[in-house]
C-alpha cells in the first residue's frame, strides 16, 4: 500500500478552511450541493494533501474552488480548530482554519458539482445554514477568541 493510500485511509483526516473577509469584513461562503453538507453555506477548503503544509493547501483550495482570478493573500492566523466526524462517510476530521484576505478579481464557481454559488455575507447577516461548525468558527473569531474547539457528529 502506497504512502499516500495509507494516508487517505488514517484514523483523522486533515482539512484546511478559509476564513476569506473582504475590504468590509464580509465574510465568503459558498452554498454546497455535495452530499456532506448540501444546501448549506461553507467556508471555502478541503483536504490537506500528503506532503502538502496548510497554507500550501489553502492556496490550491482556493483555486480549485474559486478559480485563477481572485486574489486572496492567506495570513498566518489559525482562526479555529475544529472536530467532526460527519455523514455520509462518518471519518473524523481535524480541520484548521485561516483566515484569508480577499484582494480584488472575480470569484468563480469552478467545481459546480460541489458548490452552486460564492457570495460574500456581513457578519451580522450571516444565512442560517451553516455548515459543519463555521458558525462557530466565525463566532469565535468575531468575537475575538481566535482558537475554537468544536467536536460534534452529524448524525443524519
Amino acid at each position: 500500500m502506497s504512502v499516500a493510500v495509507e494516508y487517505e485511509k488514517s484514523p483523522m483526516r486533515l482539512a484546511v478552511d478559509l476564513l476569506v473577509m473582504n475590504a468590509d469584513q464580509d465574510i465568503l461562503l459558498g452554498y454546497r450541493k455535495s452530499s456532506t453538507g448540501e444546501n448549506m453555506w461553507a467556508l471555502p477548503g478541503g483536504h490537506v494533501e500528503l506532503g502538502e503544509r496548510l497554507e500550501e493547501a489553502g492556496a490550491r483550495e482556493l483555486v480549485e474552488e474559486l478559480g485563477t482570478e481572485a486574489v486572496i493573500e492567506l495570513t498566518n492566523m489559525v482562526v479555529g480548530v475544529r472536530q467532526s466526524c460527519l455523514s455520509p462517510s462518518f471519518e473524523p476530521h481535524l480541520t484548521i482554519i485561516l483566515l484569508a484576505k480577499y484582494v480584488q478579481g472575480q470569484i468563480f464557481v469552478v467545481e459546480p458539482n460541489k458548490c452552486s454559488e460564492w457570495k460574500f455575507f456581513s457578519p451580522s447577516k450571516l444565512p442560517a445554514t451553516l455548515f459543519s461548525g463555521s458558525e462557530e468558527s466565525i463566532s469565535s473569531f468575531l468575537g475575538k477568541k481566535p482558537i475554537v474547539v468544536t467536536q460534534w457528529q452529524d448524525h443524519k
